[in-house]
């Protein structure tokens, strides 16, 4: 009885840490990608970088702290 218990924690802890990895460590979601013929980008959310691709190259906009601090005009 003792074997079916340990055995039974070591499985749930496992899952446990397994889903917890998971999802701390996952990029799901931290990209978002916009295609529209010629003119492309790609948002990363993490670093608030927008990266803008176009047929002369790619141009990166950082936007981590626009909202935070807005600028007055």
């Amino acid at each position: 009885m003792k074997n079916y218990l340990l055995i039974t924690i070591a499985i749930l802890s496992a899952l446990v840490a397994g889903f917890l990895l998971g999802r701390y460590t996952s990029d799901s979601g931290r990209y978002y990608f916009k295609y529209s013929g010629n003119n492309s980008s790609l948002f990363d959310t993490k670093t608030g970088d927008l990266y803008q691709i176009d047929e002369k190259g790619v141009y990166k906009t950082n936007y981590k702290y626009s909202f935070d601090n807005p600028q007055k005009k």
